[in-house]
């Protein structure tokens, strides 16, 4: 298996840069896990898997098929499948519109993915097609509403984009919105990274997975940097 430190090391490599990046790997992994353990899920379908980072934080080791259109990350994905011995780990190229699977999974994932796509509705109409009867979606969105954004409203000004390639960011409400209508129901909703103004100075005194910040997701969620949806089709 790889350590947690390799694999930073090879995302800071490509240009993935900062902690939080990979604090939000690993919630998506524990969560994911959790999924597996409680249900018995046994295929992941994962979707813009770009370098493929995020299922070498799992501790459950189940079939992931992975999609990415950038050739070069998906080479790296591959070459860490084989340096991780994970050889149920398989990756292609494959472009979202033009989708050619003819299987079923337990768990599709679109991880920071559907914020790129101009029709993301669409995109998880079309991803759904290939959820196993009992199986869910997974989901994870940049929060419109982080606390940096709160501050920059309530003075009037524009609000911040995390990332220029984002076409849009969410608050709750706008996800659920997205959700429901393709026929998604949000059995759970969970939350990763909270992420201040001044966030290089905070962090010296609260760090990143301290207490404190726990407790202050906890009582207030919507605070967070990014959610994770765990979705099901409605029946």
């Amino acid at each position: 298996m790889l350590t947690k430190k390799e694999l930073i090391k090879i995302g800071n490599d490509h240009g993935y840069k900062g902690e939080y990046i990979f604090m939000r790997h690993e919630d998506l992994a524990h969560t994911i896990d959790e999924l597996i353990r409680s249900k018995g899920y046994k295929s992941i379908f994962n979707v813009g898997c770009g370098l493929g980072i995020m299922e070498h934080f799992m501790e459950e080791n189940v079939d992931i098929y992975g999609i990415d259109i950038d050739e070069q990350e998906l080479q790296t994905a591959i070459k860490l499948a084989k340096k991780g011995n994970r050889p149920n780990f398989v990756y292609e190229k494959q472009d979202i519109y033009d989708l050619h699977i003819d299987k079923k999974f337990d768990i599709i994932i679109a991880s920071e993915l559907i914020e790129h796509i101009e029709g993301d509705d669409k995109l998880l109409n079309e991803l759904k097609q290939y959820l196993s009867p009992n199986g869910v979606m997974i989901i994870t969105v940049p929060n419109k509403w982080q606390p940096r954004n709160r501050l920059r409203g309530f003075a009037g000004m524009d609000l911040a984009i995390m990332d220029p390639t984002h076409l849009r960011e969410y608050s709750d409400k706008h996800a659920r919105r997205v959700f429901e209508s393709v026929n998604l129901t949000v059995q759970e909703k969970r939350v990763s990274v909270l992420y201040f103004p001044l966030e290089k100075y905070i962090k010296k005194i609260f760090p990143p997975r301290s207490i404190v910040r726990r407790w202050i997701l906890k009582v207030m969620p919507n605070f967070a940097s990014h959610f994770i949806y765990i979705l099901k089709n409605k029946k």
